[in-house]
Formats: structure tokens, sequence, C-alpha cells
């Protein structure tokens, strides 16, 4: 197997369509294009000035806040089966376990580590 192969298995699909080119960092503007989500929306959950979502992509709290959507995305593609499935989840899909409020709005208040949670639950059949 080709090391090209190789290191392409280690990255889901969310990860590949929002890397930069480079693949070093997570792409703001690919998330926001992928996600839905507005420039004002990524940096309240990154905790910075929405100027600094473009003039300082590769700031810590913005790649922080960017790589917890990614992997919650990542754990409900593989759920979902794919990533636009996964994706219309994330949006639209209200869960009664936690007052039927999206995962998208329980992200936006700080809540994607439960998200995540949730669907590890789901994973290992806790929940229907």
């Amino acid at each position: 197997m080709e090391k090209a192969a190789i290191g392409q298995g280690l990255l889901g699909p969310v990860v590949q369509a929002v890397a930069e080119p480079e693949g070093r960092y997570l792409d703001p503007r690919r998330f926001l294009n992928l996600t839905g989500m507005q420039v004002q929306d990524l940096a309240a959950l990154a905790g910075v000035d929405r100027n600094t979502v473009a003039r300082n992509p590769h700031s810590p709290k913005v790649q922080n806040a960017v790589g917890a959507v990614v992997r919650l995305l990542e754990s409900a593609t593989e759920v979902a089966g794919d990533l636009n499935r996964a994706l219309l989840w994330y949006r639209h899909q209200p869960i009664e376990a936690y007052r039927f409020q999206t995962p998208a709005e329980l992200v936006a208040k700080g809540h994607a580590d439960a998200v995540v949670a949730y669907l590890d639950d789901l994973r290992h059949g806790t929940y229907s």
C-alpha cells in the first residue's frame, strides 16, 4: 500500500472536507460552508471577535471551536452512514433527551460534549 493511501485512511470525511489544502489546519471558511453556520456564530462559539475568524483562522480558540464540531460531525457521520445525513441531523433533528433542541442549538450553547455522548449512546444502542 502506498503512503498516500495509508495517510488518507486516517482522516474522516468531515476533516477532509474542512482541512486546508496543506492539511495542517482546519479552514474556518470551509467549515462555515459545510455547516451553514454564520461567522458570528463561529466567533461566539470560539469566544472571539468575528474579525478574528477571518484575520487569525489558526488561532487556538478558532481551531478548537471548529475541531469540536468537526469531531461531533465525524461521529454523527459514522452513526448516520454519510456526511449529508449527519449534517441534516445536526441542523434540524430535535433530540428529545435534550428538551427537543437540535445538535446545532446544543453546540451553540456550549454542549458539544453532550451531543458526542448522545451519539456514543446511539452507537452502543442505549437510545433508539
